[in-house]
């Protein structure tokens, strides 16, 4: 790394952030917001016939000032076919780590393929902006275009 060195229980505690979530125990908090944390928006991508991978990163109002600091911070994520969120095929929580920025990378599994999905994120009293992807064609399927995005 480069102009700053991480220290050993810093390592330890940033290689088993993942471990911790996982199990459940990473204390994750809901603080509270001075505005909208989504202002970096959402992402998704590494599309598969049954998955993706949804992201975001909560933002605090002042980046210099984070009120959060090293509170790991639960974050709802959910997942529709229907843009208005109708009916919610997948939905879960995720923590974002102060370790990560306070970003979430969600990575669900046991979607259709080929498929439209509309998705969002949660925190306290707030919502993420409306992300759309998609699945990509069953493996050996026959498909006549492949559109792809930046």
């Amino acid at each position: 790394m480069r102009g700053r060195t991480l220290h050993r229980r810093e390592w330890i505690k940033f290689a088993l952030s993942p471990v911790a979530t996982w199990l459940g125990i990473a204390h994750a908090q809901s603080p509270s917001f001075e505005k909208d944390p989504f202002a970096l928006g959402v992402a998704s991508g590494s599309p598969m016939p049954n998955s993706v991978v949804l992201w975001t990163r909560l933002l605090p109002s002042n980046p210099m000032r984070n009120p959060w600091g090293d509170t790991p911070v639960a974050v709802r994520w959910e997942l529709s076919t229907q843009q208005d969120f109708a009916v919610v095929q997948h939905s879960g929580e995720a923590v974002a780590l102060p370790q990560l920025a306070h970003s979430v990378h969600v990575e669900p599994e046991g979607f259709q393929s080929n498929q439209t999905y509309f998705y969002r994120f949660r925190v306290g009293k707030y919502q993420s902006p409306i992300g759309k992807t998609r699945t990509t064609p069953a493996q050996g399927a026959q498909v006549d275009a492949l559109k792809f995005a930046v």
